[in-house]
């Protein structure tokens, strides 16, 4: 998996009549991104990961710098009702910095989901675009041995790190998506679609996807 950033900028095969969303939440290892990232390609649409979305709000000039830092967080209804606000709402002062950040980084993602179809990787996008009419929300997940072998190929970790890593990921996404949605993070029904790509492989993974999205988006 190529650790990179980018975004493919050809013109999108969905037009506005059908435009899409799709977010891809994924369990460390499981090649989560690089599905995505190779759907973005097969669809020409934008390709969006958590490096992308800190761009976009720093180039919206958005930034989480002054706001207050406090030891409590706001509850997860409240945050959303700042995230469905106007991008250019200010921040009520009284957030921590962590809670900042997810509505900076969460009003960026319905921002980009406006603009046309695309996917977008991680940021609890499946949340946060919950009224979105055509998002297509999908979880990634594979067995462990598979994980494994992911992180110690494709990022070059030792086995002893990539076991900890293997731990250490997933535990503070849980904990995140808990935090900011209320709800849990690897439950299959907070998903259109739940995939193994132990199994199916990343490529699988990509034409099972993709052959949903053109049939429920009539793409063809």
């Amino acid at each position: 998996m190529d650790s990179s950033s980018q975004v493919v900028e050809d013109k999108p095969t969905a037009v506005a009549g059908n435009a899409f969303v799709v977010t891809i939440a994924r369990e460390f290892g499981s090649g989560g991104r690089e599905i995505g990232k190779r759907l973005a390609e097969r669809f020409h649409i934008p390709f969006y990961d958590k490096e992308l979305i800190d761009m976009a709000a720093q180039e919206e000039g958005v930034t989480v710098a002054d706001v207050a830092s406090r030891e409590q967080n706001i509850p997860s209804h409240l945050l959303y009702e700042m995230v469905m606000q106007d991008f250019t709402a200010p921040l009520e002062k009284s957030l921590s910095r962590d809670d900042a950040l997810f509505v900076v980084q969460s009003r960026i993602v319905r921002k980009l989901a406006a603009k046309g179809s695309c996917v977008i990787i991680g940021r609890c996008a499946d949340y946060v675009l919950r009224d979105y009419p055509h998002c297509f929300k999908v979880f990634v997940h594979a067995d462990y041995d598979s994980k494994l072998e992911c992180v110690v190929s494709e990022y070059h970790e030792s086995r002893e790190q990539a076991i900890e890593d293997l731990s250490r990921v997933d535990h503070g996404r849980a904990n995140h998506y808990k935090t900011y949605t209320g709800g849990v993070w690897n439950d299959a029904s907070n998903y259109d679609l739940s995939l193994d790509s132990g199994m199916l492989g990343v490529d699988g993974c990509v034409r099972v996807i993709e052959e949903i999205i053109r049939k429920k988006f009539c793409l063809d």
